[in-house]
């Protein structure tokens, strides 16, 4: 039973540790690195004050087979690592991701810097950042594309529209749903067109 509902302090991701978070619907701090190991000692060092606040802690770096299916999940790619993410089932599904704003914040600490030696992760950040979700001060991020169209009369609809647009309770909204390589939706784009 132990070895089914616990976790260790931080866990690598794997195909078990990702299915009991996803399965088990629990919260999960994950930090993106972008070698292996390089800013694991700067994670765990915050890992016993991230206890509280009821999360699982996740490391993935490149060495472990899933790291470009996971970022590929929640939206991260390798210019935004090393990067911080938090996977939420609080009510839904939701991702937040760690930003330069909230990196920015003044303390004495271990740091992890981006590849650019621009930006700083501060590890007192890091307690900010899984602090602010918890409390319900941060937005969570779809997972999206950017926003085009087709023309002006027929946006496309992406992660970052779509509540704007389809949802709007002033305008009945008609949706096409395709895929950019079906020859059908292409014949049926003009006359979709035509029709907005």
């Amino acid at each position: 039973f132990i070895n089914q509902v616990s976790f260790p302090k931080i866990s690598g991701i794997n195909e078990l540790s990702l299915k009991r978070i996803f399965d088990s619907k629990k919260n999960a701090v994950i930090l993106f690195d972008d070698e292996y190991k390089s800013h694991y000692d700067m994670f765990n060092s915050v890992s016993g004050k991230l206890r509280q606040y009821q999360v699982v802690l996740m490391y993935a770096d490149r060495s472990q087979s899933l790291y470009y299916n996971l970022m590929n999940l929640v939206g991260m790619s390798e210019k935004k690592t090393p990067g911080l993410v938090i996977i939420s089932h609080n009510p839904d599904p939701a991702v937040f991701r760690l930003k330069s704003k909230e990196t920015n914040f003044i303390g004495i600490g271990n740091e992890l810097r981006l590849q650019d030696d621009r930006e700083v992760i501060r590890s007192n950040g890091i307690i900010k950042f899984v602090h602010d979700w918890k409390y319900g001060q941060l937005k969570s991020e779809p997972k999206s594309e950017s926003i085009h169209s087709l023309s002006s009369l027929v946006p496309s609809l992406v992660g970052h529209n779509l509540m704007e647009i389809a949802l709007d309770p002033q305008v009945a909204v008609l949706i096409e749903f395709y895929s950019p390589e079906c020859k059908h939706c292409q014949q049926f784009e003009n006359t979709y067109t035509e029709l907005a």
